[in-house]
């Protein structure tokens, strides 16, 4: 008898990261020659642009004085100019408009000091409106909410130059209003959300103060008046706003300087609780996007780190309380900033992400919601033949990447690989059957099935066809609370030779 054990393996399955290995966004088609891939993206958002109703992504290239919009729900990405006669666009905001149920485009232009207007004709294509606003110096972010209570998405935003919190009234007729102050700021203000921290059904404003590195939260009262109602740390660079625990948003912010990562719960009573620290040693590092990775009903972070050029996953487990950060995808080079998006309309996060250097944008799959599987196979194969990923089990389902391992490309084209054995590296190889023995295999699972991981096996004489494996009838050893170890075994085969693989699917 020959059993081949599988520990390694599945052991490391539970840090199966969130997203699948990346490709590049390409759009050196639109590059003039002198400029071909050099053209950085300042700034990605997510609309729903043409009729598919999927959401695609939406951006601009202060360098190119471009604004773009990319179709990611084809097969191949498709990059469509909206203009590229901005001048210097720093901020972008999707609305509606003119309330024909298509997302049009608001861009702020830092060399002309306007709010440009760019209309969504419904099939994607835009033209140019009558400006929203001009002589605002110079918007650095720009959001959509119904600042007033009228049921109609106003427009708000802030400006580094003059150091405010501001918003324009959008009337019936599509017009906006003039600019009316909300907030000045000690030192330039560098990120804006809108959200509502104390469920009063109004949109309050959180904003980060470059001065004291401080997050300000105005609370809204429902007409557009607002009031300072908290001030968050000192020495930060960085911060999202979401609901982390109970009902309510919380705010998580990070300081690139000192390497902390800070929590500060929402108390339920307008203010905040005392800062926690979530993790430290994250010098240079910054808050990039927010949302549910692992769809466990708690909101994850990704990180940038720009030094390490890699983008940093910490799992959230319930309020909170965050795993230590791992690595969740290779950024080129410099990551500088995130886009979550559910691109396919498969209710599962994708991400888009921009560097500095090399590729203007990175696609990653993600896979935290769809099922996909991991065969475990003995073919006698090298690790070059049995991949990392694809389809190796013939069901027309992409089987789990690489990632599932906690392994991840080191550049285009290459992977780390597990040595299980002298000389041997990748999954299991080698045939470990013949006629004289008996068939097994022996791996160690999770016992919980809330885990999601579900487990079969699989026998086979040709490599072709396979018959299920009965692994209730397999022999089980409970190790601990959460891991037993279950053994497999068949009987001869005949004189032929013999396979088992095993299967890890996640749902």
């Amino acid at each position: 008898m020959r059993c081949i054990l599988i520990l390694f393996f599945l052991s490391q399955l539970a840090s199966a990261k969130p997203f699948g290995p990346g490709e590049a966004l390409l759009d050196y088609t639109l590059d003039p020659a002198w400029m071909q891939g050099a053209g950085v993206v300042s700034g990605l958002d997510a609309a729903v642009v043409n009729t598919d109703l999927v959401s695609d992504a939406v951006g601009f290239s202060h360098a190119e004085d471009r604004v773009f919009w990319i179709d990611m729900t084809i097969s191949t990405p498709v990059w469509h100019v909206v203009t590229d006669d901005v001048r210097g666009p720093a901020a972008l905001c999707a609305i509606d408009v003119d309330y024909d149920n298509d997302m049009d485009l608001i861009v702020s232009s830092r060399w002309n000091r306007r709010l440009l207007l760019f209309l969504n004709q419904g099939d994607g294509s835009f033209v140019a409106g009558a400006d929203v606003a001009s002589g605002i110096d110079t918007a650095v972010a720009l959001f959509a909410a119904d600042i007033d209570g009228d049921g109609r998405d106003d427009l708000v935003g802030i400006s580094d130059f003059d150091r405010e919190v501001f918003w324009l009234k959008h009337y019936v007729d599509g017009s906006f209003g003039g600019k009316q102050h909300i907030a000045s700021t000690s030192g330039w203000p560098t990120q804006l959300e809108i959200i509502d921290f104390n469920d009063n059904g109004a949109p309050d404003i959180a904003v980060l103060d470059s001065g004291p590195g401080a997050v300000v939260v105005l609370g809204n009262n429902g007409t557009g008046s607002f009031v300072q109602t908290a001030r968050l740390g000192t020495g930060l660079s960085s911060f999202t706003a979401a609901v982390f625990e109970g009902t309510r948003p919380d705010v998580i912010a990070l300081s690139s300087t000192l390497g902390g990562c800070f929590g500060y719960r929402n108390d339920d009573a307008g203010g905040f609780d005392p800062a926690l620290t979530l993790a430290s040693g994250l010098n240079g590092h910054q808050i990039a996007a927010q949302g549910d990775l692992d769809h466990d009903g708690d909101h994850d972070l990704l990180l940038n780190d720009y030094a390490g050029n890699q983008i940093l996953w910490m799992n959230n487990r319930g309020g909170l309380a965050f795993d230590s950060p791992a690595v969740a995808a290779l950024s080129p080079a410099g990551p500088t900033l995130s886009l979550l998006v559910d691109a396919d309309g498969d209710s599962d996060p994708e991400l888009i992400q921009g560097s500095l250097l090399g590729s203007e944008l990175m696609h990653y799959q993600g896979f935290a919601s769809n099922p996909y599987s991991a065969w475990l196979d003995d073919y006698g194969l090298p690790s070059d033949a049995n991949p990392p990923e694809g389809d190796a089990n013939g069901n027309g389902e992409n089987n789990l990447t690489a990632y599932a391992y906690s392994l991840s490309p080191v550049a285009m084209g290459e992977w780390h690989r597990l040595v299980l054995e002298t000389g041997t590296s990748g999954l299991p190889s080698g045939v470990f059957h013949d006629a004289s023995s008996d068939l097994g295999i022996e791996f160690i699972r999770r016992r919980e099935s809330s885990s999601g991981l579900i487990y079969s096996a699989a026998s086979s004489t040709n490599l072709v066809d396979w018959i299920s494996v009965d692994l209730d009838a397999a022999t089980i050893s409970v190790i601990d609370p959460d891991w037993e170890r279950v053994r497999v075994m068949l009987p001869p085969s005949s004189g032929q030779r013999g396979f088992l693989r095993l299967s890890v699917d996640y749902n």
